[in-house]
């Protein structure tokens, strides 16, 4: 089955189909997970913060290889060295802040939200594991089930590095590429 988007974003995609479709290869959602890590990485590398992680904000697009996954909407970008704690609205406490934006804004990281730690890669973390969460809520993939529990731990320093995400999604893929007798599979 070819699969076919224009510029579709990623919550549109989810928002259509409600549940997908185990005939839409899980390889393919693994290899669309590693396309956003690595683009954190790159960033990350780089020495900046995404702060905008969500699945609004990825593009699902095709290339002559596969459907891909890729950043989009880099207004929020900052750098990492230039981060300042910050409350929202001074006139809420720290646990109505933290409640009114997980509903709106359920990516935002709950140490930044209450103002007590920076924007951080460990923020972005959270972000990628939340969209991780909404892809296994539509995709039943295991995988990413674990990977975002992982990433959205309470504590910022219990949350992985996004090397270390890319490292088992490799490993994930490598495992579902041989499950499915498949040889070089193109991860960018």
């Amino acid at each position: 089955m070819e699969l076919f988007f224009h510029n579709a974003s990623l919550q549109e995609y989810l928002q259509e189909c409600k549940v997908i479709k185990i005939e839409h290869s899980l390889l393919l959602w693994l290899l669309i997970a590693y396309d956003i890590t690595a683009g954190i990485q790159v960033l990350q590398n780089h020495g900046y913060l995404l702060n905008n992680i969500a699945s609004r904000n990825i593009v699902l697009t095709n290339t002559k290889e596969r459907l891909c996954g890729r950043i989009i909407d880099l207004g929020s970008v900052s750098l990492a060295s230039k981060q300042q704690p910050r409350l929202y609205q001074e006139d809420f406490s720290k646990e109505e802040e933290r409640e009114r934006f997980s509903t709106i804004w359920p990516e935002v990281a709950p140490e930044f939200i209450t103002g007590d730690l920076v924007e951080t890669t460990a923020t972005d973390i959270y972000a990628l594991g939340v969209l991780f969460k909404e892809l296994y809520d539509h995709i039943l993939l295991p995988e990413l089930q674990i990977l975002s529990r992982d990433m959205t731990a309470e504590d910022p320093s219990q949350r992985p590095s996004v090397e270390d995400v890319l490292n088992k999604l490799h490993k994930y893929i490598c495992t579902e590429k041989a499950a499915l007798g498949f040889g070089d599979v193109k991860f960018v």
